[in-house]
């Protein structure tokens, strides 16, 4: 809880946003299952409508390439 406490503490400008959360209370969920050599949204991608470098076949490039390192690490 100390760490979390100082880590929140790390993003003054997002006090606002930041002050909603608990450093006392952690939850947790299952991830839903995903299938990331699939675009989201049906290829409605909301990053390629912002300058920010991303492209869906950005994307799948770097997901199928991390797949594939991490499929690397757990046979090693």
């Amino acid at each position: 809880m100390a760490l979390k406490r100082k880590m929140m503490q790390c993003y003054p400008t997002q006090y606002p946003t930041i002050a909603m959360f608990s450093a006392g209370l952690e939850k947790f969920r299952l991830a839903p299952l995903h299938d990331f050599a699939k675009l989201p949204n049906a290829g409605k991608l909301f990053y390629e409508t912002r300058p920010w470098g991303m492209t869906g076949a950005r994307w799948l490039n770097l997901a199928d390439r991390a797949i594939n390192d991490l499929v690397g690490q757990a046979a090693a």
